[in-house]
């Protein structure tokens, strides 16, 4: 378990004023499988509230990897 994060502040030479700025964050589920020989496969999900730019967002990420 763990928490994630996002966040788009703007231009890197010029931060956007606060309410254009977009930030999300939420408890996260790490899990690791390793069924045998090299093959590795993870997986990344989270339930993320906060704002997107000017609207509140809820937003639910799923990321899967295979490494082999």
């Amino acid at each position: 378990f763990g928490l994630q994060g996002f966040g788009e502040v703007g231009p890197w030479n010029r931060w956007a004023s606060a309410d254009k700025q977009s930030h999300r964050v939420g408890p996260a589920l790490f899990l690791t499988l390793r069924p045998g020989g090299d093959t590795v496969f993870k997986l990344q999900a989270a339930w993320l509230e906060g704002k997107t730019f000017t609207q509140r967002g809820h937003m639910f990420t799923l990321r899967a990897h295979a490494e082999f």
